[in-house]
């Protein structure tokens, strides 16, 4: 077995071999833990497992980065378990339908970051917990907001509203919790309290089996009665600090979160908690937030995406043709070419090595953008460019000056360039631009356009986008 692995390890073909040594010296890839790269047919992100391996994951050419990382974190988790572990010891790596660990976020917080989270947000929503009678629902909201178990059992009369306010990963989160009495009697009026909810826990007690075959009837009734699409769910099995107790198993829990995920193909996560303890309680609360926040950026993201292929259909429309220039000193990260290419409403495109540095995606509509690595070319073939110079661990390169100069020497003054500069703090910012002052670029401000972006930059892409697509449809 050892020498079938040897020899696998080394067929390797050479070019994963290059990926993987260019990725370990790339600072942005041991920053994030992660990058992406394209081939003729695949997109591959890799994560960093630890010092000396590299997990990849082969995607379709459309795939989406944000909707596998979830997954592949949790791969990474499980490598690095198998790492770690003795010989002979098992480790179990079935994909759960997902369930986001606090660990995860923790580990990987600059994830949050790459797939375009504010910090200093402030977000509010209406958040129901639902469950059979004497599951536990008021236990864990009380071990949440007041850090407190009450060993006093009463059972909430209709419904109990709770608001409660926490940090999450520099964001402010305000939730209005309503905790809705289980009992059958107040089923009819339960209708009017599901108006408006935007999350919901489904909560059921790990010692009684009866709660837990009631869980479909608590998630038809949300359903029913929510009418949304997507609502955040998360399946909470309570009272995990009963061990002898328990007839409920977690593998159990994680088969009724797939299959409710499954009705309409949403993904419903799984924890189990204790009020008594605290146990997984904040992360469960964290986990809702984490979920209702990456729906908000997902609205927020659409309508983004949506404005920009207007204005590229408009532009297509009158030109027959458009073609944008995408600057980056990473050939794993291209923030500008990652969110054109995860616009599905483009169509179709392929993949193929234009001159040297430069990789090109041709799509059947007349569209092209060129990925141009640390160069830049035949740039009167470009109706826009959008430059991107990462200043998040160096204040300065001089390269940055040179490269602005040669493109306002070489292209004409209606030319759409727009210029990020990626600064942990307006301190570098300022430090950039003074550095980057050249009489060309003075005179040609209203053709260049310099922004800053902060670590958190999809939503700033999207629009100085719609920057340079607006410039070029009204030049």
């Amino acid at each position: 077995r050892r020498d079938a692995l040897l020899d696998a390890i080394s067929n390797i073909p050479d070019y994963f071999k290059t990926i993987a040594s260019n990725l370990m010296a790339e600072k942005t890839f041991k920053q994030y833990k992660m990058g992406y790269s394209d081939t003729p047919k695949f997109r591959l992100l890799h994560i960093l497992v630890d010092d000396e391996t590299i997990l990849t994951v082969f995607l379709r050419l459309r795939a989406s980065f944000d909707n596998i990382i979830p997954y592949a974190l949790f791969l990474t988790e499980k490598i690095t378990q198998i790492f770690g572990s003795e010989l002979g010891e098992l480790t179990k790596i079935s994909l759960p339908s997902f369930q986001y660990e606090e660990n995860i976020f923790n580990k990987y917080k600059a994830q949050m970051q790459q797939m375009g989270f504010d910090v200093g947000g402030i977000y509010r929503f209406k958040f129901a917990i639902v469950g059979d009678n004497a599951v536990g629902k008021t236990a864990v909201v009380r071990t949440f907001v007041e850090n407190e178990f009450s060993k006093d059992y009463r059972a909430t009369i209709g419904l109990n509203i709770i608001t409660h306010n926490f940090e999450f990963h520099g964001n402010d989160i305000n939730i209005v919790i309503w905790d809705v009495g289980g009992q059958s009697n107040f089923e009819r009026y339960r209708k009017t309290y599901y108006l408006g909810t935007q999350a919901a826990f489904i909560v059921f007690d790990l010692t009684n089996r009866k709660s837990f075959e009631n869980v479909e009837k608590w998630y038809s009734e949300l359903k029913a009665n929510i009418n949304k699409p997507d609502v955040p769910i998360i399946l909470v099995g309570n009272k995990s600090d009963l061990i002898n107790q328990r007839v409920v198993t977690f593998d159990e829990g994680l088969k009724m979160a797939d299959k409710l995920s499954s009705k309409e193909l949403a993904y419903i996560s799984y924890i189990e908690t204790s009020a008594l303890n605290g146990d997984n309680v904040q992360e469960a609360f964290k986990t809702i937030s984490y979920l209702y926040m990456l729906k908000t950026k997902e609205i927020e993201e659409k309508r983004e995406k949506d404005q920009v292929l207007e204005i590229i259909q408009e532009i297509l429309e009158e030109n027959k043709t458009l073609t944008l220039a995408f600057y980056t000193e990473s050939p794993f990260w291209s923030p500008g070419l990652k969110v054109m290419t995860g616009i599905e409403q483009l169509g179709e495109f392929k993949v193929e090595q234009g001159e040297k540095g430069i990789i090109e995606y041709i799509y059947e509509n007349g569209l092209i953008l060129k990925n141009c690595i640390r160069t830049i070319q035949n740039l009167a073939d470009f109706d826009g460019i959008l430059c991107v110079f990462d200043a998040i661990h160096k204040k300065f390169d001089p390269a940055w000056r040179d490269l602005l100069t040669t493109i306002i020497k070489t292209t004409d003054p209606d030319r759409a360039i727009s210029v990020g500069i990626r600064v942990p703090d307006d301190q570098v910012y300022i430090h950039v631009l003074e550095q980057l002052s050249v009489k060309e670029l003075e005179e040609r401000l209203e053709s260049i356009l310099i922004f800053k972006l902060a670590e958190e930059i999809q939503l700033d892409i999207y629009e100085q986008l719609k920057n340079i697509l607006n410039r070029i449809k009204h030049k």
